[in-house]
Parts: structure tokens; sequence; C-alpha cells
């Protein structure tokens, strides 16, 4: 019973720990009005390593909570592992279902029309890049032409229940120029950053079981049919998403962290900022809107 409670009481602060963290949300994740139009605009370069769909697993958190240590490391491990190997088993078939899915048109396209929509952005079109490391990232700062590129890096995966579809995009703005007095990776730094910011499009399957097998089933069924309407309507929503978290302001951001409450939908908690028939939208430090495919 006593480990049971340690156990319980662990997991408890690592969820409130992980809840602190995103509320507090990334370092320079508005853009100021003054800071908005740049002279000769953005460089734009999609980001989207994954050539099949993959299983997302959420941390268990457990050797943060409790300040680390090789114990609670070993323990963190295996849960991780557990889940993952049982996320990755109950995703195959939806993986299958999907081959010639093109993500990175999806990709490509949403971060134009998402841009496009701003026309203070001043954004160059956008050309693709499966690499993600940093040395990918200053290559591509020296190579251009103007003061600023706009990374914005997607992954496409399901809940580790196959519950929903998740569809992320990671934007980054950085300067051309190194900061005084540092080197030339601290452009891509958070700190350094003109913005920063995580936006996250959630697409649930309508009346999920709690198995991973049935909702891998109709995921993947008619050619992967449902799945690939999924995946299509989360990239649509991360369009309108992209552009919102872009124009929001410091006055917004501190709203949305004001409100009172907690909002849980489609697996995600947050603060309620709106809710209507296109879907819930949260807000956690980042921005998920959560939608449920209409039933059939």
């Amino acid at each position: 019973m006593r480990n049971g409670i340690l156990v319980a009481t662990i997991l408890g602060l690592g969820m409130g720990l992980a809840g602190m963290a995103a509320q507090a949300g990334p370092a320079n994740n508005f853009v100021a009005e003054g800071a908005r139009n740049v002279a000769g605009g953005r460089t734009v370069l999609v980001v989207l390593p994954q050539a099949e769909i993959k299983s997302n697993i959420v941390d268990s958190k457990i050797a943060m909570a409790a300040g680390g240590g090789l114990l609670m490391a070993l323990i963190d491990a295996g849960v991780n592992s557990a889940r993952a190997k049982k996320a990755e088993e109950a995703i195959l078939p939806v993986r299958s279902a999907l081959m010639g899915f093109d993500a990175d048109t999806l990709a490509v396209g949403t971060t134009d029309k998402a841009l496009a929509s701003l026309e203070w952005f001043g954004a160059k079109p956008a050309t693709l890049s499966k690499d993600v490391s940093p040395a990918a990232r200053l290559a591509a700062l020296d190579a251009a032409a103007t003061p600023q590129t706009a990374f914005i890096q997607y992954e496409y995966g399901a809940s580790p229940d196959l519950a929903a579809l998740v569809v992320t995009a990671t934007i980054q703005i950085a300067p051309h120029e190194t900061p005084a007095g540092k080197t030339p990776d601290a452009r891509l730094a958070p700190k350094y950053s003109v913005y920063n910011q995580t936006v996250r499009s959630v697409v649930v399957l309508p009346d999920a079981a709690k198995e991973t097998g049935p909702n891998a089933q109709r995921w993947s069924a008619d050619n992967g049919a449902l799945a690939r309407q999924g995946l299509t309507e989360a990239f649509a929503q991360l369009q309108s998403l992209e552009a919102r978290a872009l124009q929001v302001s410091a006055e917004d951001l501190d709203k949305f962290k004001k409100t009172k409450g907690s909002t849980t939908a489609g697996g995600h908690s947050g603060k309620l900022v709106e809710q209507n028939d296109s879907g819930t939208l949260l807000f956690d430090g980042t921005f998920i809107h959560v939608l449920t495919l209409p039933a059939k």
C-alpha cells in the first residue's frame, strides 16, 4: 500500500510540474506589433523528417518528478518503453493503410496558405527539408537572403490509444544576424529567436473505443480512408491555427493564462480559448485545437 501511495504521489507531482511548465509557455511567444514587418520579408523552411505516421508516446515524467536518480530513471525508462512497444504494435495497420499519403505536400501547402494570410509576414514560398539538425538550420540562416528565417517543423502521429490523430507544428523565427558577443549557433536559442510557439491539431475518432485494436481497424479500413481524412483535416485546422498563433499579442496571452479553470478535450487539457462548431481551442502555453470527426 505504501509503495502504491508513493507512486501515486510521484505521478501526481510529475503531472503538476509538467502542467506548470506548459503554462509558462516558450520564450518570445508573440511577435510585437513593431517587429512584424521586416525589410525583405522572411525565408520559410518547412521541416518534416517523417516518411510515415508514428505513434505518439507521453513521457511518464516519473524521474523528473522525483528529482532524478538511477532508480527513478529506470522506472521512467521502463514505463515509457512498455508504452512505446504497445503503441508501435497498435499503429502498424494504420501505417500500412497510409502508404503513399503525401504529408510533405500538405505541410508545405498548409504553411504557404497560413503565412500568405498574414500580409505583414512577407513570407517567401516555403521549401521542404528533411534534416532536423541544428547544423542544417544554421546553414539555412547563412544562405538566406532575408533578415529572418521561419522554421516550421511538423510531426504527425496518433495518440497512444489511437483515439485521435495529432499533427504538431513547431514554429521558430530566427534572425540572420548573430547576437552581439555570441556565437552563430545562438541564433537558434529561444532567448534570441524572434518567435517560438507550438500549435497542435487533434482530430478525434467519433465514438472511439478504449482499446487500440478497434480504433486501429477503423482508421485503417478502406485503404485508410478515415485516417487520410483525419490527417487532411488536421493540417487544414493548422492552417488557421498557425496564423492565429502568430497574430496573438502579449495581452492575448496574458488573458489566456488568467482564464479560470481548465478544460479537457481529445485527451488534452488547457485554458479554454473558444469552443464552437469548428472544435475546441485550448491554451496550455501552446495552442491545441481539438475536433471530432462527424459520425458516419
